[in-house]
């Protein structure tokens, strides 16, 4: 039998089986043959074999569907397969083959044949790293990460999800702290990152008795002269530099994460990758770190990328392949008929199969029907109650709205005690009636980035506990979010439920391949499978290459592409010395960049504004500068406030009297002073009013919602609790407004709030720490101190009201004050609360 013919024979299996278990056809599963299994073993160990590793994942899908559907009397299967794994350089999935491997010392059960022993350990010899006495066994893209870390100052490393790039990133990076002490800093786009790799780190730092450092999720200077490793996201690293100009002093390396959020840069309302590049600039410019560490899934070319970035040599890892076979099914009704269809990157063409049953196909279009949620169910209740299934949803409220209908229609309640206690955390610290309660209790969850972060952090540990059968989840999950999962269910590639005309945004084929990569994951699973109910809503939207491909994409940074664009408008208004304002959205920010560039580096600007691709003439300096001439706002106020306009922050600066702002958490009428400062913003800074504060197109009810927001904004401040905010009579009587409220806090308040009134804060009262207590929601030190370790907020109010009560002073020390009484308490708290001090015991 021919190479083709083998693959399309165990592919047709693995085809038809999986739609016999979706009840879509009606037969017996198929079984693979011993002649088959002969034959496929011939074929696998001749690749296995060759030089050319394009082969692998050809190997690893065909391994997979081996292993899935073996027989009981294959008995040399599992050490075939184990020798076959190290041999094409992915040693630590052998593991997976050894139902009584020891993870704890690293030691397998033992394999049968002495020249397969051998064959295991020389393959895995080569790839073992020791840190200390430690061994870590790596796959072949590890270990040339690992090299390339080690000889190179910058490195680019490409790969898809499940290669265990962050994995051997950090490992790495301990490996070299250990060596030679000082900083590290860690940025990655979103808060469960912080967490997840916060705690990554926390027990790479225990295993190998680094007690000499830090873990620290925001930047205030150095603390008691320790060494210190920053997980930040990009805004928390940038505002670093508004502290110093230069302020990690012993930096030893610096590791950005999915850098393929820098895409955007050039994009006028994507304000977190101007963020994500600017930072990365002010490392170059401002900071000096051995080791540079440039990280994302399928980005071609990524040495370039990190050289354009950065100025100087990037050397870079690429690999397209992953340890983990993945395949992609769709569902396509073609005139009256409907067939289940098969894509696979080592197959040129889908495979079809024409159902018996009768299935609901959804229909195209951007609405969730119940066409949608029928066709769900059947696929959840099918893969059985062992799956692991994360549903894609466009935004947060589908996601709620989903994750209720299969609360509602999914038989069977989850029996594990932690579930129960997981409930009764949740109704004791959010509301006793908040959607999740009773969700999780039937095993299903949604995720979002409006979930508050003691919600985040405890879904996430169930989810990792393998308590939750069924996520459903918003873009969140393509930011690099570590949550196991078998299969991922996808209905279309929209990111909207209703379509605007102006702005409906889609998954790309690049986005849509590395959320098909978070369906199976490395050293868990063999098989990662994604359904996608509608295959006519993506073929509708692609422009060009094969459907369901596992796309890559070449990634351009800089502005110098817009400013070409616009020069002329934008020379025009530096002239008029016009503002940003709506009129110029679409280069308003470059506006912003070059007055702050000219007023942060007044002797450099010119050079500093060539790393960003933009070449200025001596006349536009000319123009640039003489348009700043009469501000008379302090430099100092607009470096610490980089993406506002300077020439608004002069109009802020000449109203300040106006202002009449709180500055303590006991202050009287602080909600109503909130309301004051924010109608003056909208009166002197509209458009950043309503970019970060928004509060007044509701019906008509702007006034009322801002009272409403500043009532919270007080509340949230003085630490009360998230639960008793909302136990009032306004939520209890409509629990679907508990959802709105937690967005207000978690966006608005802690978030828009704070950047709406940052200026006139370094204006009026520049040694405040009130805009920080509103950040937070905390204003006592030792709540302050927790949160910055990453502890969420209502667990560090539970912490300091119930243990650090009689604590006042501002120079509690975390080693000797605050740990100490924490390690004592943790064995006697509860189970949801001790999960989320990991990241500091």
């Amino acid at each position: 039998m021919e190479q083709n013919e083998i693959i399309k024979e165990l592919l047709s299996i693995e085809h038809r089986n999986v739609a016999i278990q979706l009840k879509l056809v009606d037969q017996a599963p198929l079984m693979i043959s011993d002649t088959l299994l002969y034959k496929t073993v011939s074929l696998l160990n001749e690749l296995s074999l060759s030089k050319d590793r394009q082969w692998n994942t050809t190997i690893v899908t065909l391994s997979a569907i081996l292993w899935s559907y073996r027989q009981p009397h294959w008995s040399g299967v599992r050490e075939f397969l184990m020798v076959l794994f190290s041999r094409i350089g992915f040693a630590p999935t052998t593991a997976m083959f050894d139902g009584d491997f020891d993870l704890s010392s690293s030691r397998y059960s033992g394999l049968s044949s002495f020249f397969n022993q051998l064959s295991v350990v020389a393959n895995q010899a080569k790839n073992t790293v020791v840190v200390d006495n430690d061994s870590y066994i790596l796959t072949d893209f590890q270990f040339s990460v690992w090299e390339k870390m080690e000889s190179s100052r910058v490195v680019g490393i490409s790969a898809p999800t499940s290669a265990g790039k962050s994995f051997v990133i950090a490992l790495k990076a301990v490996e070299l702290l250990k060596r030679k002490n000082g900083d590290l800093v860690y940025v990655v786009p979103t808060l469960s990152l912080v967490s997840q790799v916060s705690l990554d780190f926390r027990k790479l730092l225990r295993r190998h008795q680094m007690s000499g450092y830090d873990i620290l999720n925001t930047y205030s200077g150095r603390v008691n002269n320790k060494n210190a490793i920053y997980i930040l996201t990009q805004e928390k690293a940038i505002a670093a530099f508004s502290h110093a100009e230069s302020p990690f002093e012993n930096l030893r390396i610096i590791v950005v994460d999915e850098i393929q959020n820098v895409e955007r840069v050039a994009s006028e309302d994507d304000q977190r990758s101007k963020t994500l590049y600017d930072m990365i600039i002010e490392f170059k410019q401002n900071a000096t770190a051995d080791h540079i560490v440039f990280a994302g899934p399928r980005i071609n070319n990524i040495g370039k990328l990190g050289s354009d970035l950065i100025g100087f040599k990037c050397n870079q890892e690429e690999v397209n392949n992953s340890p983990v076979g993945n395949i992609t099914y769709s569902l396509l009704k073609k005139q009256k008929k409907i067939f289940f269809k098969q894509y696979t990157v080592i197959q040129k063409e889908p495979a079809s199969i024409e159902i018996s049953a009768s299935v609901t196909v959804p229909k195209t279009g951007a609405i969730y029907d119940e066409d949608f949620h029928r066709a769900l169910l059947l696929f959840v209740q099918s893969l059985g109650d062992g799956a692991k299934n994360i549903i894609f949803s466009p935004t947060p409220d589908q996601a709620e709205k989903t994750a209720e209908y299969l609360y509602e229609n999914n038989e069977g309640v989850g029996t594990e005690i932690e579930l129960g206690t997981l409930s009764k955390y949740l109704q004791d610290t959010v509301h006793k009636a908040y959607d999740l309660t009773r969700l999780v209790q039937n095993r299903v969850v949604y995720h979002h980035g409006r979930l508050p972060h003691h919600v985040r952090r405890v879904i996430e540990r169930a989810i990792n506990d393998k308590l939750i059968d069924n996520v459903v989840c918003t873009t969140t999950l393509m930011q690099g979010v570590n949550l196991p999962a078998q299969n991922v269910i996808v209905r279309n590639p929209n990111l909207f439920i209703k379509k605007k005309p102006d702005y409906s945004p889609m998954l790309s084929h690049y986005e849509m391949a590395n959320l098909r990569g978070r369906a199976g994951r490395l050293m868990k699973d063999f098989i990662g499978r994604t359904f996608v109910l509608n295959e006519e809503s993506f073929a509708e939207e692609n422009t060009g290459g094969a459907l369901f491909a596992d796309a890559s994409k070449e990634i351009q940074s800089g502005y110098g592409a817009v400013y070409q664009t616009y020069q002329n408008d934008i020379m025009s208004d530096l002239a008029q010395v016009r503002p940003v304002e709506y009129g110029n959205k679409e280069y308003g920010f470059l506006l912003t960049y070059l007055r702050q560039m000219a007023i942060r580096y007044p002797e450099s600007f010119v050079a500093r504004l060539k790393d960003v691709n933009i070449e200025i003439s001596p006349e536009e300096v000319d123009i640039l500068k003489g348009g700043l001439a009469a501000l008379s706002v302090p430099a100092a106020v607009c470096i610490k406030n980089r993406y506002w306009d300077p020439i608004v922050l002069d109009q802020l600066y000449k109203q300040r009297t106006r202002f009449s702002l709180p500055t303590a958490a006991n202050e009287g009428g602080i909600a109503y002073s909130l309301v004051r400062a924010v109608d003056r913003m909208r009166e002197l800074a509209p458009e950043y009013a309503s970019r970060y504060f928004d509060v007044q197109n509701a019906r008509g009810r702007g006034p009322q919602l801002l009272t409403q927001a500043s009532i919270l904004a007080e509340s949230w401040l003085k630490e009360k609790s998230l639960a008793r905010i909302l136990n009032t009579d306004y939520y209890n009587q409509d629990p679907s407004r508990i959802s709105d409220a937690i967005e207000r806090l978690q966006g608005k308040i802690s978030y828009g709030l704070p950047m709406l009134l940052q200026p006139i804060y370094d204006i009026k009262h520049p040694d405040s720490s009130f805009l920080r207590f509103l950040e937070t929601g905390a204003f006592r030190p030792v709540t302050r101190k927790l949160i910055e370790r990453s502890i969420p907020r209502e667990t560090a109010i539970f912490l300091a009201t119930n243990y650090f009560s009689s604590v006042s002073s501002s120079e509690l020390d975390i080693e000797s004050d605050i740990l100490p009484v924490l390690r004592n308490v943790a064995p006697k708290l509860d189970y949801w609360i001790r999960v989320q001090l990991e990241v500091v015991l």
